[in-house]
């Protein structure tokens, strides 16, 4: 067994091969239920159906699916001045294309015809993209359209037929900011409509300028699906802070789909359409009171790497300066099996006191699941995982937040879901500092002190694990408010 001590701070550390009388049992009240996030169907880009989904599903011991198909997949591009009468457009498959009324009830029966698979609705979003170049093949550039957001269990039509994405059809929810525009031009097409009156050239002038303006008019209805529109250029953080107010205000999860994902060096075709996206990191930053991101997918991710973006946000959160702590999930992004990568490589495991789909969403709100990476054959089981105040005996597991009056205690277990031994490397991370590195075969059980804070109201550890035969697991912050420092802890999370 091999392990690094940090250089700061000194802790107790025991490694044992089973767990201690001592070591609480900080994840008994649940059960662990297996979900996979980020799943296409053939509603949009999948190529399987909810049904067989949920056969492979059950076939590989997945308990949940959340699926999240396109909402709507359409660009168009109109020509000035009349963008929204002259115009082309691509589309592919989508929820709403297919109607979401349509959508939410093939999961509704699949859900009412058997109970082993637990199903629940979301999409995953574009809510904005702009222009560059010129309207010929391959010469026109839509940015940012890669930019998307997974929002879960929003369980009504109306819902998504309002989410504030362009190109979603005719909305009333912009009309009082959009109406001073319709307004001008319908009173210049009435002023030009007076003028045509009069004869010879003045009338015939206004006749022009009446029709000019009446198609202005219809060009510029105040009913538009979203305030930005694709022609003039990056609109910043705005138009995605939007769609994830509006998916909060409709009880939706909202996670940041793939932000290290790279569309952008060579590009990715859409009809004759040239899509670039560079990684989108900084809009985690830059936007708020969105539930987490995809923090491990098929793609290298920097973003989780101890002290970076991820332990910076939860600093942030610590210091009071989020309104919530941003929860990592495991991003299937899951379309078809190839190249040997099945429906259950990616997972979310849940922490849930029952398998329903209001307690799989409200621990995915809380934090309180774990994300994991699964090679060929066993993956990694994160068995426990919490905080225990030595005075009180209280315990916190992930998502939750321990008020101590003594020293806490950061405890857990990792095993293989074969029960073999395999080789793994475990950091232990605390406000951001790797404070242990472990190297040793599964079964691992540890206990360490959580090390001194330096006066913050909150502070946090998570675990990141990898090994070569089982892939990777991550964990979810476990919050720790020593001797009432600080404000009361975020609606956010709950102290257990």
């Amino acid at each position: 067994m091999k392990h690094a001590v940090g250089p700061v701070i000194a802790v107790v550390f025991i490694i044992a091969a089973v767990c201690g009388p001592s070591m609480p049992a900080l994840s008994a009240d649940f059960i662990q239920v297996p979900a996979v996030i980020h799943i296409h169907t053939t509603f949009s880009s999948g190529s399987y159906t909810i049904d067989e989904l949920v056969e492979k599903a059950a076939a590989e011991g997945i308990g949940c699916l959340v699926l999240t198909d396109h909402d709507r997949v359409e660009m168009e591009y109109g020509l000035f001045p009349f963008r929204n009468i002259v115009k082309a457009w691509e589309s592919r498959p989508s929820v709403l294309s297919a109607g979401a009324g349509k959508y939410l009830d093939a999961i509704f029966t699949v859900n009412a015809r058997q109970k082993n698979v637990l199903v629940i609705p979301g999409v995953q979003s574009s809510p904005f993209y702009y222009w560059t170049g010129i309207p010929l093949p391959g010469k026109l550039t839509a940015h940012d359209f890669r930019k998307e957001l997974l929002i879960l269990g929003m369980d009504s039509p109306g819902d998504y037929r309002g989410l504030p994405i362009m190109n979603n059809g005719p909305s009333l929810r912009y009309t009082m900011e959009l109406l001073p525009g319709f307004l001008a031009f319908a009173a210049a097409f009435a002023g030009f409509l007076l003028l045509s009156r009069y004869p010879g050239h003045a009338g015939r002038f206004g006749m022009v300028l009446a029709v000019f303006s009446f198609l202005l008019m219809i060009d510029n209805l105040p009913f538009k699906s979203s305030l930005y529109d694709a022609y003039h250029g990056d609109r910043g953080i705005a138009p995605f802070q939007e769609e994830i107010d509006y998916a909060n205000q409709h009880g939706g999860l909202v996670f940041w789909a793939h932000p290290e994902s790279n569309y952008s060096p060579k590009g990715r075709s859409f009809g004759p359409i040239r899509l670039e996206t560079p990684p989108y990191t900084d809009a985690l930053f830059d936007s708020d009171n969105y539930t987490g991101f995809s923090a491990i997918y098929g793609d290298e991710i920097t973003f989780t790497t101890p002290g970076a973006g991820w332990d910076q946000l939860l600093a942030a959160f610590c210091r009071g300066e989020r309104k919530r702590p941003p929860v990592g999930i495991a991003g299937a992004d899951f379309h078809m099996e190839y190249g040997g990568e099945k429906l259950d490589t990616y997972q979310t495991v849940c922490l849930v006191h029952e398998k329903s789909a209001r307690q799989i969403l409200d621990s995915l709100a809380r934090g309180r699941c774990y994300a994991l990476f699964k090679k060929k054959g066993a993956c990694m089981v994160l068995d426990r995982f919490g905080l225990a105040d030595e005075k009180s005996g209280r315990t916190a597991v992930m998502g939750q937040i321990l008020t101590a009056v003594g020293g806490s205690v950061i405890s857990g277990r990792i095993s293989a879901s074969d029960n073999g031994r395999y080789p793994i490397r475990l950091r232990l991370v605390c406000d951001g500092r790797v404070v242990r590195e472990i190297s040793d075969e599964t079964p691992v059980v540890f206990s360490t002190l959580f090390p001194k804070t330096t006066g913050q109201p909150l502070a946090f550890c998570r675990l990141d694990a990898e090994s070569p035969a089982l892939g990777r697991l991550l964990s979810n912050p476990v919050f720790v408010k020593l001797n009432g420092l600080g404000k009361s802890p975020s609606a956010a999370l709950r102290e257990p």
